[in-house]
């Protein structure tokens, strides 16, 4: 499965319902690495999604020496 830029994502069936409230996107807890990295490749990370500077250089602290929150 790679990424279409033709359309938009589809993710109406992860997201849990109760009547016409949306409640949850439900997202495989063994697909996160995955996830993030696939954003990784297109440079969307906690850098450029949070672009304070404390936030960038933890970024760079994460990706130099190791991930400890994920």
């Amino acid at each position: 499965m790679g990424l279409d830029k033709t359309k938009p994502a589809s993710i109406d069936k992860h997201i849990l319902r109760n009547g016409n409230i949306k409640l949850v996107i439900a997202i495989d807890k063994k697909q996160k690495k995955v996830i993030i990295n696939s954003l990784e490749k297109m440079n969307i990370n906690k850098g450029f999604i949070y672009p304070e500077i404390d936030k960038v250089a933890f970024y760079i602290k994460e990706t130099l020496y190791g991930d400890n929150e994920t």
